[in-house]
Order: structure tokens, then sequence, then C-alpha cells
């Protein structure tokens, strides 16, 4: 529940012009909550498609979000949040909720931070990318993985790792 699903299908039951594809990755963990997002996800327009399709080992989650386009994250609340860091490394463009530390996806169009359950800016948004020039969109993938490698390089030299070996 708190990676928060069935807001997802709430917001995929939007009208959209154009196909989705929503594929699911994670362990259910909570069978009737499970039951309650598929019952959502059955009546949903044709256009949107679901696939539930396991777990992933921790190797395997950014060369699976390479197929991606957009990491679609409405989550409760993450303390880090290193699926999306994740996502932004594969150049997967994350649209999360401002219930993480992510910041300042928006104004470098690396993704996006939406507050926590506007369902109609996360519409909107999913509508844009949909109706996006193919330039336009990937550049915000470009963006994304600029974006992670700049996090990268900050972490690193926040750690003092430099200090301890090359000096």
């Amino acid at each position: 529940t708190k990676k928060n699903l069935d807001f997802c299908f709430d917001v995929l039951a939007k009208e959209f012009k154009g196909d989705i594809t929503f594929d699911i990755y994670g362990t259910i963990e909570d069978k009737k909550y499970w039951e309650f997002c598929q019952q959502k996800a059955d009546k949903l327009q044709k256009y949107v498609h679901v696939k539930y399709c396991g777990s992933l080992h921790p190797e395997q989650v950014i060369p699976t979000m390479l197929k991606y386009d957009i990491f679609f994250f409405p989550t409760k609340g993450e303390n880090y949040g290193h699926v999306i860091y994740e996502a932004l490394c594969a150049g997967c463009i994350p649209l999360i909720t401002d219930t993480t530390p992510w910041e300042g996806l928006d104004a470098l169009k690396a993704g996006n931070v939406i507050a926590y359950g506007d369902i109609n800016s996360f519409h909107r948004k999913i509508s844009e990318y949909l109706n996006m020039e193919d330039h336009e969109f990937k550049a915000y993938k470009e963006n994304a993985i600029s974006y992670a490698e700049k996090k990268y390089e900050n972490t690193i030299k926040q750690s003092g790792y430099k200090k301890v070996f090359c000096e």
C-alpha cells in the first residue's frame, strides 16, 4: 500500500489519447490489497495495458528500466528512494510524489515531482508525455541521466572519499 499502486489505477482510469503500457514489478505482500488493485485494473480502458511482471534481483533493475520511458511512482513516502535514482540512471523519467527527498527534477526537465494525491496533475503530465515530440521526450530522458550523473558526482565529493584515498 505504501507504493500507492491503487492511486496509479485511479490516474490511469482517466481519459488518455494514446496507448499506455503499465508494467508492475515487485513482490505482492498484501493479497487483499493486490486483489483490490486488480479490480481497478480490470476496469481500465482497452488502451491501458497492465501486466504484473514479478520481482527483480537488484542487478536487474537498471537493465529492466532501460526498456521503459516513464517510472510512475506515486509513493506515500520514501526516506531516499533508491529506485528513483535507478530510474534516472536508466533514463526512465520519474513521475513521483513530493513525499520523497527528490527535488529539482521539474526545473531540469528530468522528471516530475507532484503533490501527493494530486490525480489531475499526474494525469496532465502523463498526457503531456504521450503528446510530446520525440526530440523533446528524448531530451527529458537525457536530462534524467545527467541528473543521476551529477547526483553521483556530488555524493562522491561530499563523502570525503578523495580526502581519505587521494591525499
